[in-house]
């Protein structure tokens, strides 16, 4: 199994694993800033891992906001949990920082090739 192979199984089994942890019920929706910053720190982690598994920019950060709204939407149609804009812009914050980290680590190593 190849590097790319490696990390599509990765962002796969990382979608869905926010998928199912999005749509588990729950007793008491946490609505702290704590659960924000996991938000943040999932969507980054991502928009990350897309990025290293197709190296299509925009695909994968139209496809991580897309998979983030599409699960708010989701959790709306639930008894249990709720549409939460919110979320939805703690989950594209950290698309932005995802990318951000991505053009940061790229002119990193075009400094260093040099």
């Amino acid at each position: 199994m190849n590097k790319d192979s490696i990390f599509k199984v990765l962002f796969y089994a990382a979608l869905v694993t926010v998928l199912v942890l999005s749509l588990l019920p729950i007793e008491h929706p946490d609505v702290s800033p704590n659960d924000k910053v996991n938000h943040l720190i999932a969507y980054f982690s991502l928009m990350v891992l897309g990025y290293l598994a197709y190296k299509r920019y925009r695909f994968v950060t139209v496809g991580v906001i897309g998979w983030g709204i599409m699960i708010e939407i989701l959790q709306g149609q639930t008894s249990y949990r709720m549409l939460s804009y919110a979320d939805v812009l703690a989950n594209s914050a950290g698309v932005v920082l995802g990318c951000a980290a991505i053009v940061i680590f790229q002119k990193f190593r075009q400094i260093q090739h040099h």
